[in-house]
């Protein structure tokens, strides 16, 4: 319940940070992904994405930028809680022993597994997002008799589930959805550990500041839309493809009329928007997600901090125990081997051991640490 907690708690504060610094660019994607070919001779709706942006705000105001967000806003915490949590659970049964680090191949398994989990809860969101984005571009297209108009991410929801086949209706485009999430999330972990890795020197990564960090989260997330785009662009017009008129029989039907029609080319079709979303977007998510929601920053061991969230406690052990004997925090290791579920609450048992002795005051503070790091779920912490 404890790591539950710890991703759902770091996995919005991500999530919501990613949405905040990257919607106006998905919509500009989504609209320039959906628009329809033009008639042989004439341009298309938007001529790049700087013309989308300047459409939308003229026909939308600003507002048109977040148009379809109330959507993945309100799952945020939990598509990034099912990410970070799988991936976290995927670790622990890779892990040769116990906190040990991952390699950067164990790292993409966990990665394509959190896709496998994710793409059941992104399915749906995606389609009511990218249905309220692209409905400005398909009411101005040849199809606009039956374009179908929504006033909201629950509107949505109604006219699908009404005469769209039900819940099935909300899950139309699922194995594009997959064939995203799987490959672009393997890419996009192993390429942040990969990162981590060399910018530490090793597989030791707790040391690295927050400038190591945005650079490894920004291009991971570039890597996660390098790798899967062009099924990105075949999930959009599958989702947004009219029910009683389908003009795409599939995901490979979609891809093949799209590459027959405007070639390579379509296939990134707002490609420019995604990264540039990407990169600030992701950034942003992996630092917030690394950063230890403590309310007070991370602690000090020597010179550098430590990350409670995300360190593995055998590199805070060894550190702690390099600087003093610690017998507070021997107290607190072995202290939770005996019994989590037994009073009184740990720290009381530190400060016990401890005496209040001042020259273990930063063991103190490290064993408290720990265990909310692994045994937050079952201690009275509070």
């Amino acid at each position: 319940m404890g790591d539950v907690l710890k991703d759902l708690t770091s996995g919005t504060v991500g999530g919501a940070a990613q949405l905040i610094c990257g919607h106006p660019f998905d919509t500009i994607k989504v609209k320039l992904q959906s628009q329809p070919v033009p008639p042989p001779g004439k341009p298309p709706k938007y001529a790049g994405a700087m013309d989308a942006v300047r459409q939308t705000i003229a026909a939308e105001g600003p507002r048109g930028l977040y148009k379809g967000m109330g959507a993945p806003l309100a799952t945020v915490a939990a598509f990034n809680a099912v990410l970070f949590t799988v991936r976290g659970q995927l670790e622990v049964l890779l892990r040769s022993e116990p906190g040990a680090p991952l390699n950067v191949n164990q790292q993409i398994i966990c990665g394509a597994g959190a896709g496998v989990a994710v793409s059941i809860l992104a399915c749906p969101t995606e389609l009511i997002k990218c249905r309220l984005q692209a409905q400005s571009a398909l009411a101005d297209s040849a199809a606009a008799g039956v374009a179908v108009k929504y006033g909201g991410p629950m509107d949505v929801a109604k006219q699908v589930l009404r005469s769209e086949g039900g819940v099935r209706g909300l899950f139309k485009g699922l194995v594009p959805t997959l064939a995203r999430e799987v490959p672009g999330n393997a890419a996009m972990f192993g390429v942040y550990e990969a990162l981590k890795q060399y910018f530490a020197g090793g597989p030791d990564t707790s040391g690295l500041g927050r400038g190591s960090l945005i650079v490894a989260g920004g291009l991971a997330g570039g890597s996660f839309w390098f790798s899967v785009y062009p099924t990105d662009v075949v999930k959009s017009v599958i989702q947004v493809d009219d029910y009683k008129n389908p003009k795409y029989n599939g995901s490979i039907d979609a891809f093949r009329k799209i590459l027959a029609a405007e070639g390579v080319k379509g296939l990134y079709k707002g490609f420019g928007p995604a990264m540039a979303r990407s990169v600030p977007a992701n950034a942003a998510c992996f630092l917030a997600y690394e950063s230890p929601v403590t309310g007070g920053g991370s602690p000090i061991i020597g010179d550098r901090p430590i990350h409670p969230l995300v360190e593995p406690t055998h590199v805070v052990l060894q550190r702690a125990r390099s600087l003093s004997p610690a017998p507070a925090f021997e107290a607190a290791y072995l202290y939770r081997s005996v019994d989590p579920d037994i009073s009184p609450p740990i720290y009381k048992v530190i400060k016990r051991v401890t005496k209040s002795d001042k020259e273990n005051e930063e063991s103190v503070t490290v064993a408290f640490f720990i265990q909310l790091n692994l045994h937050k779920s079952s201690l009275n912490l509070l």
